[in-house]
Formats: C-alpha cells, structure tokens, sequence
C-alpha cells in the first residue's frame, strides 16, 4: 500500500540500529522501561513488529535525545527514500556512515544544510528542526502562523521553522506541551521521534494509498477496512476487497492491458479509470458514486457484477460498459463526454437509465438490454448509434443529426430541429418533434417479385406503378434473421506449449518461434503490426476471447482459448558477489547473490561457521542445538538487507514479517555474536571473543531451479571487541 509500503507499517529499523549494526529480528521481548511512559502504546507497538529493538540490556530509553542524522535515517527508511543527491558538507566525509542517507534526504527536498555548508550530523535533532523536515516530507501547505501565538514561547520559534511547525500542528502530526508551550529549539527524544514519525507515516498514507504489485489487498468479509485517502491502483492483477475509501480511487495507467477486480468495496469520491484492456477492470458487489473513463489509448472494458451501484459514469475514451449477473442497479447515469475523440466507439451491455451523448462522430454500440432515455445533444452530430436485435431504447431524444442501425426496438423518437434528415435502419414505434416527418427509414430490402416502390405496404402485384400504403399480393417476404452465429474451436481451448516446442492440433500447428505468429510486435518490416510491446521472450499465458455479431445484429456467445508458453529452463548457477567477514563483537558477514531468490522454493542459502586450526577448519558448534553451527533457510531472519532493512527468510516457524523473496544483488548481512541480545535468543555460540582467533565463513546458495553456486569462502581474525549499541 502507499508509497510501495503495501498495506503495513512494514520495513522499519529499530531505532539502536542507525548506527548500522545489522542483525536479525527474533521474536519481540516486551521493553523494560517504557512501562507507564507517555509513549507507551506506540512504542510497545514498534517493538511488537520487531521495528524497535533499543539496547543489549532490554531498553528502550525512550527520553533519550535523538541525533539529526538518525533521523534522516528513519525517515529515509520509513519513506522509502532510495535516490542520492550529489552533497558535500564541510563536516560530513563520504565516508561517514550517514552520508548515503543524507544525500538520500537532500535529493528527497526535506533537508538543505546550513548557510555555512554544514549539516550537522552529530547534533541533536530539535523538536522544530524535526517539525520543518515532517512537513516538508508529508507535503504539508504551509501552515497559518497564526496558530504559533497560542503557545507561551511561541517567540523562541525560528522564523525559517515557523510554517513548517504550523503546518505539522495543523495537521495533527505534532502537539505542544500541557503547559501550553512547543519548546521549539529542545531536542527530540527517541519516544517523540517514534511518535512524529508514525504520525506522518499514517498521514501520508491517509492521504494516497498505492497498490503498485499484483495481490490481493483489503480487509475480510467480517472487517471492512477504511482508507481515510485516496487509493491508487498501478498494477495490473491487484484485487482490492472489503475496503471504504473515503477519497478518490485511481485506475491507473500502469495496469495497462492488464485487469483489475474490485470487490465489495466502496467509494465515497471519484473512480477514476485510466488504465485496463478490453476485458479488465470488474466491479463486484460495489458502491461507486462516480466514474470517470479517460483511457490514454486503446479501450478499456468495465463490468458491474452483482450487487454493484454507480450513480454516474462519465466516458472520455473509448469503453465498454458491460453489467454481468448484476443484482443491483449497476451502471444507471451515463455520459458520452465531449472528450471523446472522434470514431471513438462505446459499447453497452446491460439496463441503463440514462445515456447523454455530447461527442461528435462516435459510435454507440448497445448490445444487449435496454436503456430508459437517450439524449442526442445538439453538439453530437454524426453520431451513430447502433441496436442489437435483443436491445431497446424506450425513449430517443435527438437535437442533433444521428445514424440510428440495427434490428432493436426504439419506442419513442422526439426528432427536434437539430436531428432534421436523421436515418433509422428499423422506424421507430412513435415518434414526435419538429422533425418527426424528416427521418429516413432506410429497412435493409427483402425479396419479393417484380413492382413498383412501395412505403408501408409489402411488395409485389402485377403493375409497374408505385403503391403508397396498400397490402398487394403476389410477393414473398425473407423472414427475419434471428438466429446467433455459433463459433467452433477447432482443437482444444487451452494449450500449454514448452518453450521452443511445436504443438500440433487438427492441422493447426502453434511453433515457439519468433518468425512466426499472427499478432506481434514488428511482425512485418513495415511495422504494420507494431500494434502490441510484448515480450515473447518471458512466460505468459495468453487468452483470446471472440464474440461475432452477424448481419443482423444478432450476437453468438463469447469463446474463449488460451495458450501458455512456459520459459527456458535455468541451468545457471548463481553467483555469490562481494562476500566479505568482518569482526564487530562477532562475526558480521556481507554478500549478495546476482539473482532472485524465492527461499519458498528449493533455493537455500546455506552459510556453514568454522575455526582455523592451522591449515585445518575446525566446524564452529551451535551451542543451543549442538552439532555444527550452519544457517539456512529454516532460520527465520536470519538475513538482513543492509539497504532495504528488511529480514528474509519466513523460517520453519512461518514469521509473517519476513520475506522469502530476495531481489538479485540485494546487499544482505547475517551475524553471529554471544549474548547479542538480552533474552539470549542468539546465545548459539560458546566463543570467547576476547582469544585471538581466525574464522572462516562458508556460503553456498542453491537458486529456484536447483542450480547451487561454488562455495564461496571468507575469512577474518578476532582480537577481540566491546559491547556496541545494536
């Protein structure tokens, strides 16, 4: 959810571990001192989620100060800040542990240094140092400054600080004191930091919630969850369910041709559709007060199932409005916008109320059900509007010159002054206006003998003279045609094809090959059939659905095939890069792999500890489980991403919080120390760190297809350290 955080306050680092010791999270111990502490809830809620960690001794030290750089680190983190900017300060070096992250801030637009090209690193945060990055980095407006002159020292607040204070108390970020002061220029403390940070986390997601990867989202059919923002949907296969959005949902262009599937969810603002193919986004057992359809290219299908209630649904492109086993009303108010382009088309399918029509030179499709009133504008002329033989219009308002085709029923035409010379393929029930007697009714012809022209009567009698209104005999008349084209498949519907195979099927061979197929990108040299950006090269399963409509408007069902090209079997090893073992009051190892790895498969990453014994390696023992210390994949945690903050591997205990898959050249960490923490859940070793030793460091990773890379060995020498912060 938002900003790539995907529904959780997931991905955040304790606050002992700015400093940039790395470890994995086990499981949260309850802090020791934060019991009865203003801060308590929030805090024992970070620790909870194992976003918190604190110190060896099992505290927090929630009243302690927090630095400037610190900080920055948290929020760098939180937000998900990863672009660096070119910075140099006079007293940070690029080779200060926190210059990454500060070039990270400055590129973000939250920090900017001071006059004297300083930034201050070391120093305490103050509590309005902190207000004016918060505002900058949730996107406040500046606040009104008027609200300052409530606190009693609202003249200790600097004026470069003042609207970003404003801003943060306005939106509820940030408070003052019960004795009615901010203390603008007093340092933060580690608790109030938790606290802001959550604060304008949970803003910024109230405020835009983002779905960018494939997944199903939402709350349960017992709890509905509430997004008091907007939503932004951006990629194609997300299904959001069970959720009330008090703003603005967005389809976006990123699902492309792609779908996307609401369910029982309500929208109190604007749907906004943007993004979606010819059979994409479904609405199911929704409530959505307005849409709006403004595709870029191509058109986008739009389907109301169940339950589904729209009050109004503007289209600026080119659409399919379809309601499929609708329950409720569906899609009752529909307005063909002036935006759209010309010969853009529009489809209905289903019961509306209402269709205004304000485009020009469009085509209006409806092919199956009815709608209560049609509105032609004066400014949609040369509109065509086309009737299967199962649709109806019980009431056809034209004020501007339309082409009416097809076999289906209209009721009542009103022809007003604009429609003058309007064309019907099947002659209204009734009509009325102006005009009524303008239209041309131009009935496909029909067989019969020989005669003279005929209006109102059936054709035929022996003279060659006109006839206006009689019944002659004599003649034939074709009946009819009501019967549906039927599609047949000729060999099977679904088709899984190996990658570079040949699959045969009642004289109809499909090759893996890139010289052949019927749609393709570049498929002629002329680039006329540069009409899709595929890649062939990756897996996929692709569907093709066809539907024909026959000379008579009349509509066979839907048939549907399907074919799956599988990818090229992996038979590359994968390689361990940058392995490196360094001595931290322990072992800290560093190493990445150059590709993903889903430890939810076969793939492991199997690290084996042992002691130089001259030229011999002595395996280092788990003092917990005995036998040999070696980690893999059963541990939950157990690796960390250096950058990213999270621990991969869900372990045989299943841990929710972490995460199986490891993106190729992630920079990961594992560390292996006594006493790590106070609850001795890293107590595996008996070593006495302080005896000057040689380590070796065996990695071995086995990828998703059972490729297992050369062993990769690393080594370091221990003279001995002491207790650091985590």
């Amino acid at each position: 959810m938002k900003k790539g955080l995907h529904g959780t306050l997931t991905g955040l680092l304790g606050l002992g571990m700015t400093l940039g010791a790395v470890s994995p999270a086990f499981a949260a111990q309850p802090a020791k001192d934060i019991n009865g502490h203003w801060a308590e809830k929030q805090l024992q809620e970070w620790v909870n989620q194992g976003t918190l960690k604190g110190f060896e001794d099992g505290t927090v030290r929630p009243n302690q100060s927090i630095t400037r750089a610190e900080f920055i680190v948290l929020v760098n983190r939180i937000f998900g800040y990863t672009e660096s900017a070119q910075v140099q300060f006079n007293d940070l070096s690029s080779s200060n542990w926190a210059y990454t992250d500060v070039a990270k801030a400055v590129k973000a637009g939250y920090v900017q240094g001071y006059q004297d090209q300083t930034i201050h690193p070391s120093a305490d945060v103050t509590r309005q140092e902190a207000a004016a990055m918060i505002a900058k980095v949730v996107g406040l407006t500046a606040g009104q400054t008027d609200l300052l002159s409530t606190f009693k020292d609202a003249d200790r607040i600097s004026a470069w600080s003042k609207q970003g204070v404003a801003a943060v108390l306005d939106s509820k970020i940030m408070n003052g004191y019960p004795d009615q002061t901010f203390e603008p220029q007093k340092s933060l403390t580690r608790a109030e930091a938790v606290v802001l940070i959550n604060a304008a986390f949970a803003k910024k997601a109230s405020e835009t919630v983002t779905f960018d990867h494939a997944g199903t989202y939402g709350g349960t059919d017992q709890e509905i969850q509430v997004i008091h923002g907007n939503v932004v949907i951006s990629a194609p296969g997300v299904i959001l369910q069970n959720v009330e959005i008090q703003g603005n949902l967005t389809l976006a262009e990123g699902i492309g041709s792609g779908d996307a599937t609401l369910k029982n969810v309500k929208v109190h603002g604007t749907t906004n559709v943007e993004g979606g193919g010819e059979n994409s986004i479904h609405f199911v057992d929704s409530v959505l007060v307005n849409i709006v359809v403004n595709k870029k290219d191509g058109t986008v299908r739009i389907v109301a199932e169940g339950s589904t209630v729209t009050q109004s649904v503007v289209v600026k492109s080119s659409a399919k409005l379809e309601e499929d086993h609708a329950s409720g009303e569906g899609f009752t108010n529909v307005e063909l916008s002036n935006d759209l382009p010309a010969n853009a088309k529009v489809t209905l399918n289903g019961t509306f109320d209402d269709v205004d029509v304000f485009a020009a030179s469009i085509s209006v499709q409806l092919v199956k059900g009815s709608i209560e009133n049609v509105q032609v504008d004066g400014s949609a002329g040369n509109t065509s509007i086309e009737l299967s033989r199962e649709a109806k219009i019980v009431r056809l308002v034209l004020d501007a010159v339309a082409k009416l085709l097809g076999s289906g029923q209209i009721q009542t035409a009103t022809i007003n002054d604009g429609a003058k010379g309007s064309t019907f393929q099947t002659k209204p029930n009734q009509t009325e206006g102006s005009q009524k007697d303008s239209i041309q009714v131009n009935t496909p012809a029909s067989s019969g003998s020989s005669g003279g022209a005929s209006s109102g009567g059936n054709s035929g009698g022996s003279s060659g003279g006109s006839n206006d209104g009689g019944n002659n005999g004599g003649g034939t008349t074709t009946p009819a045609d009501t019967v549906a084209p039927v599609i047949t498949l000729k060999g099977e519907s679904t088709v899984t094809l190996a990658y570079g195979a040949e699959y045969v099927d009642e004289g109809v061979t499909i090759t893996d090959n890139k010289d052949t197929g019927l749609v393709r990108q570049g498929y002629h040299s002329s680039g006329d059939m540069d009409y899709v950006t595929i890649d062939w090269t990756k897996p996929a399963t692709y569907v093709v659905k066809i539907e024909v409509t026959d000379n008579a408007g009349n509509v066979s069902e839907v048939k549907q095939v399907e074919a799956t090209v599988e990818g090229p079997k992996d038979t590359v090893a994968p390689t361990i890069q940058d392995a490196s073992l360094a001595v931290d009051n322990g072992l800290v190892l560093n190493f990445s792999i150059d590709e993903d790895i889903d430890l939810s498969t076969d793939a492991d990453v199997r690290i084996s500890y042992f002691e130089k014994n001259g030229e011999n390696l002595v395996p280092i023992q788990n003092s917990i489980t005995g036998g040999d210390l070696v980690k893999d994949k059963t541990w939950d945690g157990y690796l960390f991403g250096v950058e990213t903050g999270k621990n991969y591997s869900k372990g045989t205990a299943g841990v929710e919080a972490y995460l199986d898959e490891i993106t190729a050249n992630t920079k990961l960490a594992t560390l292996v120390r006594q006493g790590y923490h106070s609850s001795g859940d890293m107590d595996y070793v008996t070593i006495d760190w302080t005896k000057p030793a040689t380590y070796v460091v065996k990695i071995e990773v086995t990828d998703n297809a059972g490729n297992v890379s050369e062993v990769k060995q690393v080594e370091a020498t221990v003279e001995g350290l002491n207790n650091q912060e985590e």
